[in-house]
């Protein structure tokens, strides 16, 4: 059973051609400073996100890639085959109408032998 954990902020551009980053938002208010950052760990076709993320949001969500969804901070995941996934962790500040996504390409497969 192979583990692999990878730490992110959202001003890197790839990881061992692992990851993809693909950094987008709205125009920021200063009241609203977001900075996206997290950490996975993958086991086979299990991956636990956790969120290290700061700043004045107040909803943060998780997409998968593979249609399902996460309000939990720190969700652990399990995909159903082998594949690249396109995953965003995403942070807004309703207040402000401001939303910030930080997305990467998650390439998994099964490794339990």
């Amino acid at each position: 059973m192979k583990k692999t954990v990878i730490t992110f902020a959202s001003t890197l551009i790839t990881l061992l051609l692992l990851v993809t980053i693909q950094p987008s938002s709205v125009e920021a208010d200063a009241s609203c400073d977001i900075k996206l950052v997290f950490e996975y760990e993958v086991e086979n076709l299990e991956v636990a996100f956790t969120d290290l993320s700061n700043g004045s949001y107040d909803k943060l969500w998780w997409e998968f890639g593979d249609g399902k969804t996460s309000e939990e901070a720190n969700p652990k995941h399990k995909y159903n085959k082998e594949g690249i996934y396109t995953f965003c962790l995403k942070a807004s500040c309703s207040q402000k109408g401001y939303t910030k996504d930080f997305c990467g390409d998650l390439y998994l497969f099964d490794a339990d032998y």
